[in-house]
């Protein structure tokens, strides 16, 4: 069961959350992961709200090319079927930028065996160890990016999933190293002359912490924040940002 007034409720306190850290942030600051609503509806929903950038794993990428999503990026770097069916893809719907990521020359040679330009985004480890380069490492992986021709470099992708210590103190110590994290890769690219136009950054438990150290520093780049689980909301979500969204879903059953 969706609450759909519930869900209106989040978005807008979302706005107000992010306006409040810095009134030029707003809806359109967002890329929020759809892993967790799997939803035309809520996607719709979002897109009338503003926003037009989503982040999902290939079991979602179907459901928002066909809900109209304007900018679309792939949660992770892609394996050689993969990248077959997002070309697929791309051509069924030219209207939708789908963005790819890449985190290792590897992956660069598995998307150069295609006949496309691909949207890419370097995805940078930013203490979560899960895919991602180092941030000293983020320059000679554009340079591979670039000398190999059929790429157009987007900005940078670091998510700090791990970021999501009950420790409110904690909390604030990680999201900090983070974001200095990614600072870092920002700056191992614009250093040299490179623009990055966005950085992608967030999950729910770490995003208002991200957004609020991210802003006392000087914009080298444009901060996107890729949240998800906040739309519908959770258990857990509550329990690590208490009274800050709705429980906007239950699963009603019967048992026998």
């Amino acid at each position: 069961m969706i609450f759909s007034d519930r869900v209106d409720r989040n978005i807008s306190k979302m706005r107000a959350l992010l306006q409040g850290q810095s009134p030029p942030l707003g809806l359109k600051s967002l890329c929020p992961h759809v892993k967790t609503v799997k939803s035309q509806w809520a996607v719709k929903r979002l897109m009338s709200a503003g926003i037009s950038f989503f982040k999902c794993s290939l079991n979602e990428l179907d459901l928002l090319l066909q809900a109209g999503a304007k900018e679309i990026l792939i949660a992770y770097p892609l394996l050689s079927a993969d990248a077959e069916m997002v070309l697929e893809r791309k051509k069924t719907f030219p209207q939708s930028t789908i963005y790819v990521q890449i985190s290792h020359p590897q992956h660069l040679q598995i998307l150069e065996n295609f006949q496309t330009t691909w949207d890419c985004y370097l995805d940078v480890n930013v203490g979560m160890n899960r895919t991602g380069i180092t941030p000293e490492n983020v320059w000679s992986l554009y340079s591979c990016m670039i000398d190999a021709k059929k790429f157009k470099f987007a900005g940078i992708h670091a998510y700090d999933g791990h970021v999501q210590h009950l420790d409110m103190k904690a909390r604030h110590r990680e999201a900090a190293k983070a974001m200095a994290l990614v600072l870092d890769a920002v700056r191992a690219l614009t250093d040299k002359g490179v623009l990055v136009e966005n950085t992608i950054v967030s999950g729910t438990p770490g995003f208002l912490l991200d957004a609020e150290w991210l802003c006392r520093q000087p914009m080298m780049t444009n901060f996107i924040f890729s949240p998800g689980t906040w739309i519908y909301s959770d258990t857990i979500t509550n329990a690590l940002l208490p009274d800050t969204f709705e429980l906007a879903a239950l699963l009603l059953t019967q048992v026998v």
